[in-house]
């Protein structure tokens, strides 16, 4: 959702169907900073992810989330639920993949997907210990409101 400028246009979204994967602010703002200048709370995609949502929901339709955490702890319950969502039938192939890269991995593969190239199955996410620096608590705080709400929403919580 960060790489949706807020004059896109979005109502194709409504289309398909959606699936949003959420993290907790602190672990995306601790990512984004190791690798990028973060500027604002645009950079890190919380309000497009919001807005984007509720677009989604004005229609009717209840869009599916995923809770990151969840998925690194119980990746074969998620992922259960999440076909039982999408109507299609589950896999245990689903639950691991050959290591190294793929054809899909696209032009983030060399700065975001070595863990997962390196990798044969979910893993538990390594949580960083760090706070937040200062200059960036504000977004923070805005940035846990929005998780929040749409955790509260999570599939497992259903």
């Amino acid at each position: 959702s960060h790489h949706i400028l807020s004059k896109t246009p979005i109502d194709w979204i409504i289309k398909g169907i959606n699936c949003f994967l959420i993290r907790n602010p602190k672990d995306v703002i601790q990512s984004y900073i190791k690798k990028n200048q973060f500027n604002n709370i645009d950079d890190i995609g919380f309000t497009m992810q919001i807005k984007l949502f509720n677009l989604i929901k004005e229609t009717g339709i209840k869009p599916i989330i995923i809770n990151a955490e969840d998925l690194s702890l119980n990746p074969r319950k998620v992922l259960v639920k999440l076909c039982e969502n999408l109507h299609i039938p589950f896999s245990e192939n689903m639950l691991n993949w050959p290591k190294g890269k793929r054809n899909t991995d696209g032009i983030w593969e060399k700065i975001w997907y070595q863990n997962v190239q390196s990798s044969t199955k979910f893993e538990k996410l390594k949580k960083n210990k760090n706070n937040i620096p200062n200059k960036y608590q504000n977004i923070y705080v805005e940035c846990m409101d929005i998780y929040k709400k749409l955790d509260k929403l999570n599939i497992l919580n259903e």
